[in-house]
């Protein structure tokens, strides 16, 4: 219950951060999107953040496959952005996806970097869709078959993911594939 009862506050936080996505593009024209960047261990931040994803995937019957094993380095990292970032790609995943598709989060290091993974065997991107996927209000075609989610949202998701990340000093790319799925990789450096 308690378990439940802590998704649900998570749910509940990360609906406040969605209504100021609006605000925060504001603020990124100003010159200033509003991130904390901490010092901390990445096993702890990443388990953090994929837990109550793990739940929530878990109700749309998608297949979840969380890191076998999260290296534990120091990172610069806002835990509520990264977690929006995340969040952000798996819903994106979501809306790809149907009954019995998978969802498949990877981490690893390579030169000092963290990459962090976000992988879907979905519908994947139409080939006009994907110069456009982070630009703001740009949505992308409907899937051609039934999502786990409904396919909702004013286009913002990845435009502030690729702010996000960028004011991390990393970066967010991908690669997709018509018909057969997606793959976000983030990256951070090591600090």
């Amino acid at each position: 219950l308690m378990s439940y009862i802590h998704i649900m506050q998570t749910n509940t936080e990360k609906m406040s951060r969605l209504i100021d996505d609006l605000f925060i593009h504001t603020l990124k024209e100003l010159g200033h999107i509003p991130i904390h960047l901490k010092e901390q261990y990445s096993r702890e931040v990443l388990t953090n953040i994929l837990q109550p994803i793990h739940y929530y995937v878990q109700t749309t019957n998608i297949h979840f496959i969380k890191p076998t094993m999260i290296p534990n380095v120091l990172i610069q990292v806002d835990e509520g952005r990264l977690e929006q970032v995340i969040s952000n790609l798996v819903t994106n995943a979501l809306k790809q996806t149907s009954n019995g598709d998978t969802i498949t989060i990877t981490t690893y290091i390579e030169n000092q970097t963290l990459f962090i993974q976000v992988i879907d065997n979905g519908n994947g991107m139409l080939p006009e869709d994907m110069p456009f996927i982070f630009e703001r209000y740009f949505r992308g075609h409907q899937p051609e078959r039934e999502s786990a989610i409904k396919n909702e949202g004013a286009g913002l998701g990845l435009s502030i993911c690729q702010h996000i990340m960028e004011e991390h000093h990393g970066s967010i790319s991908f690669h997709s594939k018509h018909k057969e799925g997606t793959t976000f990789t983030l990256t951070l450096p090591i600090s």
